[in-house]
């Protein structure tokens, strides 16, 4: 499905503030990243038009200077 349906029917929502882990996803509008661990990220990106590991902290900060801030973070419920 699209990102802003997963945003708010995939996983459990997380605080603004929780720290992030393995496995958890990060929305921004349009968007969604996958948390791979040692704070890196795996998403499709317009940068490397490709999908891409990066940086978390410094995506983050890149994509709200042009598409605004992370809109939602969830945790999926692994077995």
């Amino acid at each position: 499905g699209d990102s802003d349906q997963q945003s708010v029917a995939v996983g459990e929502a997380l605080p603004e503030d929780a720290s992030l882990h393995r496995n958890d996803l990060i929305f921004w509008k349009g968007h969604v990243a996958w948390v791979v661990g040692d704070g890196r990220i795996l998403h499709a990106n317009a940068r490397d038009m490709a999908v891409a590991y990066e940086d978390m902290d410094a995506a983050i900060d890149r994509i709200a200077v042009s598409d605004g801030p992370v809109t939602g973070r969830r945790r999926l419920a692994l077995a």
